[in-house]
């Protein structure tokens, strides 16, 4: 179904106008009540289709999908955190700081290090893979092409996910994602 942009504000108002009462005036028969808690959250004025007055704002997140858990330079401090969270490697470091003390251990520190680190590297390939999927799959959410119509001319264009901001008019045709990301 496709819908001029008078259309679309025609069809909105109509919700608005038509169907907003009827729910309220249902919520308050069942008993509901919708009460926000709190000061009401300021949002920074939007204007559609107008990207330069939204840049302006600097308010808006961009639309960048980034799920992955490392970056370069955090990859070693978490991944030992985390896997020193684990109760048996923590065990296992304990035995080989207690085996590198020769007045206490009868045994060589070689004896217990070689198993740490062998764990240790397994679940870091592990990760680091796994990372890797992440990244993949992150960078083709960002790269999907969007259509999105220019409000001044109602022309379609195609538009990276990453690259859409706040106000843009998303076109949605039928049988086709939604991305969008918190």
């Amino acid at each position: 179904m496709d819908l001029s942009l008078k259309e679309m504000h025609k069809l909105k108002d109509n919700i608005e106008e038509e169907w907003a009462p009827k729910m309220k005036s249902l919520a308050e028969r069942s008993g509901l009540r919708f009460k926000r808690k709190g000061p009401k959250p300021h949002y920074p004025p939007l204007a559609l289709n107008d990207p330069n007055y939204n840049r302006e704002q600097k308010a808006f997140a961009f639309n960048l999908n980034y799920t992955t858990k490392y970056t370069f330079i955090s990859f070693v401090p978490k991944l030992l955190l985390e896997q020193f969270q684990k109760t048996t490697n923590f065990y296992f470091l304990l035995v080989v700081i207690i085996t590198l003390i020769p007045s206490i251990s009868p045994v060589s520190p070689m004896t217990t290090l070689p198993g740490l680190l062998f764990v240790l590297a397994l679940a870091a390939l592990r990760e680091a893979y796994e990372d890797l999927n992440r990244y993949k799959e992150d960078t083709k959410v960002n790269n999907k092409l969007i259509k999105v119509v220019e409000s001044s001319t109602g022309q379609k264009f195609e538009k990276k996910s990453s690259r859409l901001r706040v106000g843009d008019l998303v076109y949605i045709s039928n049988n086709n994602p939604v991305l969008c990301v918190d």
